[in-house]
């Protein structure tokens, strides 16, 4: 990806470019990079991790996005398993809810996404 999109030929979704590392690259080797790096350690090694990068792009890898209750989208994420397996993801045990059920004073942990 990184030989494939640069300056010149930025990588853009229109382009079939699904994530563009180059702010976060930016970040890490600029003059705030040390802080960076302290703070984010496992961004800045996915930027370096094959599994985490193909031909089009970077992808949202080592993630876990589990146990979340949604409600009022007809999709939690717009991936599929087999995406995230591919990204080293795990997705699971996301369940949808009836909205009427979410009451933030309640302290219920459902999650508005509103689409």
């Amino acid at each position: 990806c990184m030989s494939k999109y640069n300056q010149s030929n930025p990588c853009l979704r229109d382009k079939g470019c699904s994530c563009n590392p180059a702010a976060a690259s930016h970040e890490f080797a600029g003059p705030d990079g040390a802080q960076w790096a302290a703070k984010w350690h496992a961004l800045q090694q996915s930027l370096a991790d094959p599994n985490c990068s193909g031909a089009d792009g970077f992808v949202p890898c080592y993630n876990a996005v589990v146990n979340n209750t949604f409600c009022n989208t007809s999709r939690f994420i717009d991936a599929t398993q087999v995406e995230t397996d591919s990204w080293h993801s795990t997705v699971r045990n996301n369940s949808n809810a009836s909205c009427g059920s979410w009451r933030p004073e309640t302290g219920s942990k459902a999650v508005h996404l509103w689409v």
